[in-house]
């Protein structure tokens, strides 16, 4: 019985101790996305693996709001978001799909929106925002 107690203790260490950490994404985020986009900052708050987020832009000077939240998991920041201030003809709800890079500055990924539409995501942590000196 004791054997058995001390190799499910020592597994569950070594889970415990390979678990991946995780990656803090808290801060200010300047958007990539391209010419067309101005204005254009994504906010994220991070608890544990849990994250919300508010992102604000102006394409080609029409402002457009959204907000959502999401986890981390495996690396990857999944969040669900909805658009509170939608442009026109933009679909209001969808999933961004983000990756952190090794150096922690940028997040790329993707959107889905509702309406089956994807393209892509880029986002640069702020000179001053949490983490930017990692």
């Amino acid at each position: 019985m004791k054997r058995w107690i001390f190799a499910t203790a020592v597994a569950f260490g070594a889970l415990a101790h390979a678990a991946p950490e995780t990656q803090d994404v808290n801060g200010l985020w300047n958007d990539a996305a391209g010419p067309a986009f101005s204005n254009a900052y994504l906010i994220l708050a991070q608890e544990g693996r849990e994250v919300r987020m508010a992102h604000y832009l102006e394409f080609n000077g029409t402002p457009m709001v959204e907000h959502g939240q999401g986890f981390i998991d495996d690396g990857n920041v999944v969040l669900q978001v909805r658009v509170s201030k939608p442009i026109p003809g933009w679909a209001t709800a969808g999933t961004h799909t983000l990756k952190l890079s090794d150096d922690g500055v940028s997040l790329k990924g993707e959107y889905l929106d509702s309406r089956g539409n994807k393209g892509p995501l880029e986002f640069r942590r702020a000179r001053n925002s949490p983490a930017s000196s990692k």
